[in-house]
């Protein structure tokens, strides 16, 4: 939809005038179409049917809105939780291990901090396009497999394997998260309804104050549906989650690593070996 690509206060303004200009041509159209008999007891039947049909259509909205807000606040904290994990990650590499050791797994750890920002923050459809991160997480659990074994490197070991394994499942969870649109059936029941609470108003004859109504109705119901669009899809429209604790944690990487560096053999080298291709696939993956 064009809508989701335009900026938050464009795209809410668009929406909230279409809504209102929809409501008033619609009940003033179908006011002159039907041509219904005026009586009290139809204005009373009209009142009461639109009160109705606009209760349902509020309750419907909030239970959207609710839904769709709250998971959208999961996934902010999940991201917040997935940048903690690999936080615990670094700590433990550069804490617990040899610097031989510590030093190219931290940097294999960079690889996927870096390709979780630059693949799935742009990809289209990151569950397809996610193998330089899958690969990053591969070779550092192969690394620490390959060190010398001792008691308290089995237990780092053990303990890092353990955070990894977290990392994936929040990873796979933020993933699933990117392309979770609403139903169609949901949206064509909510504008059913709302043209569904707009017939019995058109019973009353349109005047100023009554389109000023239906306006403020349209563009409460059109500023309402287009919350639960945008919160619905946090990867692709303009309230796009932000990957600010991946960047803060690759920081954080990159001066742990420059850290190690200058206590290790090589300290004229402070940065970070050259993260792999983010597209291309370094070499296939073993299983």
């Amino acid at each position: 939809m064009v809508i989701e690509s335009l900026p938050t206060f464009v795209g809410l303004a668009t929406v909230i005038s279409l809504s209102a200009l929809a409501a008033v041509l619609f009940t003033t159209l179908i006011h002159y179409a039907v041509h219904p008999a005026r009586t009290d007891e139809n204005a009373q039947l009209c009142s009461t049917l639109s009160t109705r049909l606009g209760a349902i259509q509020a309750f419907i909205l909030a239970l959207a809105f609710n839904s769709v807000f709250s998971e959208y606040n999961e996934l902010r904290e999940s991201i917040d939780q997935e940048a903690m994990v690999i936080s615990l990650v670094l700590e433990d590499l550069s804490e617990e291990l040899p610097t031989e050791h510590a030093l190219p797994s931290i940097a294999t750890l960079a690889n996927y901090v870096y390709a979780v920002i630059e693949e799935d923050w742009i990809t289209k459809d990151p569950l397809a396009n996610s193998l330089t991160a899958d690969l990053a997480l591969y070779d550092l659990r192969r690394m620490l497999d390959a060190i010398p074994r001792t008691p308290d490197i089995v237990e780092t070991t053990n303990e890092i394997d353990k955070l990894l394994d977290e990392i994936e499942r929040l990873r796979m969870q933020r993933l699933f998260d990117y392309d979770d649109d609403l139903p169609p059936l949901f949206w064509i029941m909510v504008i059913g309804l709302f043209f569904l609470a707009l017939i019995p108003l058109s019973y009353f004859k349109p005047s100023k104050i009554s389109s000023f109504y239906l306006s403020a109705f349209g563009a409460a119901t059109g500023m309402v549906m287009y919350a639960i669009l945008i919160y619905s899809q946090p990867f692709q429209t303009s309230l796009t989650v932000g990957n600010q604790p991946f960047s803060q944690i690759l920081n954080a990487i990159e001066n742990e690593y420059s850290a190690l560096k200058q206590i290790s053999e090589d300290p004229d080298d402070l940065r970070l070996p050259k993260v792999k291709s983010m597209q291309v696939t370094p070499y296939p993956r073993e299983r």
